[in-house]
């Protein structure tokens, strides 16, 4: 160490070193080295948008992946002559062809109606069975604190999902909410927790141009809302290209960023913001 450090105060000394120890003590879990992984999805295209080129490693790493999309989609177009019931199929369809391009291990979407009319706790519940049931060792879901966001489902979904894996660990808590659940696939270990679209990334996925260009095919599955030629898709397509760059800083070519939350972190452990 530089021997100026000596010289500085103890309190600036105490700053330097908490998050440093904390960090090496407790650090964030490494998205890598999970082994079943839940994406959560606001809309039928959100996983793929913001998690495509993650998913593609996660599948070359042998992690098994499921989805589980939170509404039906039925939102998704200012075209007044389709009707709810052909944009609902439509996107249905799209986000199993979305999902095949990975190779995922499930999907399901649990059919909400898109624009946030519903309630956090009815679908917090819904997501309890689903993790139980899945095991997973990570979930991924939108940061449901996010400043800018005004969307009410991704706002919820985050909410959701946060409150799925408080309330999954605790029978006492499951009971007291009237959440019938199979106590032989019950864990008492809580997942990481990954938020996407986030303004506080704390870890990167470095992920390469076949990653992305898999991404992109999956997005692109989606053409009710993109389609190749279209303006909506090039200007997607050039954000992504950016934010994966920026992501990843000066050595690496393209990277997605996530604000993890290993089971430590999740409870009375504010250091982690300073991560």
């Amino acid at each position: 160490m530089d021997k100026s450090f000596y010289n500085v105060s103890i309190e600036a000394k105490e700053d330097f070193m908490k998050p440093f120890l904390l960090k090496k003590l407790v650090p964030v879990p490494k998205i890598e080295d999970h082994k079943i992984a839940v994406f959560i999805g606001p809309h039928p295209d959100d996983i793929e948008i913001a998690c495509g080129a993650t998913i593609a490693k996660l599948k070359r790493l042998g992690v098994q992946v499921h989805f589980i999309i939170i509404t039906d989609g039925q939102g998704g177009s200012t075209d007044e002559t389709l009707t709810e019931e052909v944009l609902i199929s439509t996107r249905s369809q799209e986000s199993m062809a979305g999902a095949t391009v990975f190779g995922v291990d499930s999907i399901e979407n649990l059919n909400y109606p898109d624009g946030g009319i519903y309630e956090v706790n009815g679908v917090a519940h819904k997501l309890v069975k689903r993790l139980i049931a899945l095991k997973p060792d990570i979930v991924f879901s939108p940061d449901p604190r996010l400043p800018s966001e005004i969307h009410p489902d991704h706002l919820k979904a985050g909410e959701a999902a946060t409150l799925a894996i408080y309330i999954s660990q605790y029978p006492s808590v499951m009971k007291i909410r009237h959440i019938d659940y199979d106590i032989k696939q019950f864990q008492s270990i809580p997942p990481t927790l990954a938020y996407y679209y986030t303004d506080r990334p704390n870890q990167r996925v470095i992920v390469t141009d076949k990653d992305c260009q898999m991404a992109n095919q999956a997005i692109l599955k989606h053409q009710s809302q993109f389609q190749e030629s279209s303006p909506a898709w090039k200007s997607l397509n050039q954000y992504l290209w950016l934010r994966r760059h920026r992501m990843a800083g000066l050595f690496h070519r393209m990277a997605d960023g996530y604000r993890v939350l290993g089971p430590v972190h999740q409870h009375c452990f504010p250091e982690i913001n300073e991560y």
